[in-house]
């Protein structure tokens, strides 16, 4: 594992938050970099490297032969939100006797380099491939995964079987279909402000200029600490993943539904107040919001850009694997119309579904079974959005393990060493189940 802390560090350094368009860089200049740098890692081991003329995309490619073998990845991050809340800068690699700390760590370059490394070590170690991998980077998938498009529109080899090092061990093998969407009002409103992070962030934090007594009564009502200074408040929940919203306290929904309540004669508002507040299950604009399958659909407000002429509300919703999106169009459709909002489709993905009794899914969890000795955990569902879903054949497989921490997306992102070892491990497990020749 020598090599991975050193990798680590330098993709780190890169904050690879998609930017406006470039010439050949799509995603613009920094995510273009990390890019570069990990191809220039790969080539650096032997792997045969490839970067998209157009810049949506790489690949490293080693061994020889059919049945194609992919492990894929990307490369961008969220952005660190408030500086202030991280211990250590976001884009600097630090760690201690425990914790590796950085944006990228979790999510997803430090998964990316200890999959690498796993299977480049094996060989390394005298071990031989019986069928070719290749190690695909995606450049957008925390935003609309154009880098995934492209590479199947360009006619690129699809792996035959594969697995995303974007999740959660033991594997995930269904995720709930992802539809992201603006609200739009183009109206008179009475509010005026701008707030959130990321369509997939639940919003930790948001700041409101000129506050009411009242609307500050009302926010301490809800529970939500304030920091007051000069003019204005800023209101404090807690950032998560926009697919697990029970693990953060949105902000934005607490500052919008408390202006409501204050009496704020807010369309944005009261459609908060009333259909998104307290209901991150859907609970307030669905009905047919689960199945047995995936369990129950979530609901998350992650951005609002409000003023007096224009109101657009961005909204991430993780359905079911087993209903149709047209149930769930046609609801929201009807239910925003009631109070002057048309529908934006910004981004949608279809579910992932996996047999669990699949050749993939039984080799994966027999080398995650071996290495750790837990035969009780089982394979998983998730409102996450991997790139797994995008080619057939593909689960979620690691890095988390059960009863880890999970910082994804939040301030001071890191992971314990120990884990990284545990997971390198059943990468090699893994690799040798699915790509490498037995022994004689």
């Amino acid at each position: 594992m020598n090599n991975i802390y050193s990798d680590l560090r330098q993709l780190i350094a890169i904050g690879s938050v998609r930017q406006p368009a470039q010439p050949h860089m799509p995603f613009g200049e920094l995510v273009d970099q990390a890019l570069d740098a990990m191809l220039s890692i790969c080539h650096r081991e032997g792997l045969t490297t490839y970067k998209d003329p157009k810049g949506y995309y790489g690949y490293a490619q080693i061994g020889q032969g059919s049945n194609l073998f992919g492990v894929l990845c990307h490369l961008d991050v969220v952005p660190p939100g408030t500086l202030s809340k991280w211990q250590n800068p976001p884009y600097e690699m630090v760690e201690d006797d425990i914790w590796v700390y950085g944006r990228g760590v979790q999510d997803d370059k430090g998964p990316s380099l200890i999959s690498l490394h796993a299977l480049l070590d094996l060989l390394k170690a005298g071990y031989e491939l019986d069928r070719p991998v290749r190690f695909i980077f995606g450049l957008d998938e925390e935003t609309n995964w154009e880098c995934v498009d492209q590479y199947i529109h360009d006619e690129m080899a699809i792996p035959e079987m594969g697995f995303v090092p974007d999740g959660s061990f033991p594997l995930t093998y269904a995720e709930k279909g992802l539809w992201q969407v603006e609200l739009i009002r183009e109206k008179p409103d009475t509010l005026e402000f701008k707030a959130g992070v990321a369509l997939n962030v639940v919003p930790g934090e948001v700041v409101y200029q000129n506050p009411s007594t009242e609307l500050l009564s009302q926010l301490k009502k809800l529970d939500f600490d304030l920091i007051e200074q000069d003019a204005e408040v800023k209101v404090m929940g807690k950032d998560a993943h926009a697919a697990f919203p029970h693990d953060g306290k949105n902000a934005l929904a607490g500052l919008l539904h408390a202006l409501h309540l204050s009496t704020q004669t807010s369309e944005a508002a009261r459609f908060v107040s009333e259909k998104l507040y307290d209901g991150i299950e859907g609970e307030k604009l669905f009905t047919k919001r689960s199945d047995e399958v995936s369990g129950d659909m979530t609901i998350s407000l992650g951005l609002a850009d409000i003023n007096m002429d224009k109101q657009v509300l961005g909204i991430d919703i993780r359905y079911p694997v087993t209903i149709e999106l047209d149930h769930y169009r046609k609801q929201l459709m009807e239910r925003a119309a009631e109070y002057g909002f048309r529908v934006k489709e910004i981004s949608q993905l279809d579910p992932l579904y996996v047999d669990r009794n699949s050749p993939l899914v039984q080799s994966l969890m027999a080398a995650y079974q071996t290495i750790t000795g837990d035969i009780d955990s089982q394979p998983q569902i998730s409102g996450g959005a991997t790139f797994a879903r995008s080619m057939k054949n593909f689960v979620a497989f690691g890095i988390y393990l059960p009863g880890s921490e999970e910082s994804v997306h939040q301030p001071n992102e890191r992971i314990t060493k120990k884990d990284m070892k545990i997971a390198y491990h059943i990468f090699q497990q893994a690799f040798k189940k699915l790509v490498i020749k037995e022994k004689e």
